[in-house]
């Protein structure tokens, strides 16, 4: 039986990694000549500096060029409709203290509300 529990916290531990929602207007997307797909938002970040979310030309991490080209198109629509785009990150940090730039944490997942 203390085994069995073992093993389940060993399932269950990374699920129950801190996760933070970071939520706001978009103020720009942008596309750099290496690939990297960055968001500027005063609303998600607390500035204006822009934090890069992924690369559409490679893989980082699990984050795949595919999964990235979804998130150039909901953060577009979120650009262009005035939705909030929402940024979740496995971080116990706060949204402000997200990285700039190139060495921002790649994001948990992305979606608009």
């Amino acid at each position: 039986m203390k085994a069995l529990i073992v093993l389940l916290f060993i399932l269950v531990s990374p699920q129950l990694q801190a996760k933070i929602w970071c939520s706001g207007k978009i103020e720009r997307v942008l596309v750099r000549d290496d690939g990297a797909l960055g968001i500027v938002s005063s609303g998600i970040y607390g500035n204006t500096t822009g934090r890069d979310l992924c690369h559409v030309d490679n893989s980082i991490g699990v984050v795949s060029p595919s999964t990235c080209e979804s998130w150039m198109k909901l953060a577009t629509t979120s650009k262009i409709t005035g939705f909030n785009l929402v940024v979740v990150y496995n971080s116990s940090s706060s949204c402000s203290a997200v990285s700039d730039w190139g060495n921002a944490e790649i994001p948990f997942n992305v979606y608009i509300e």
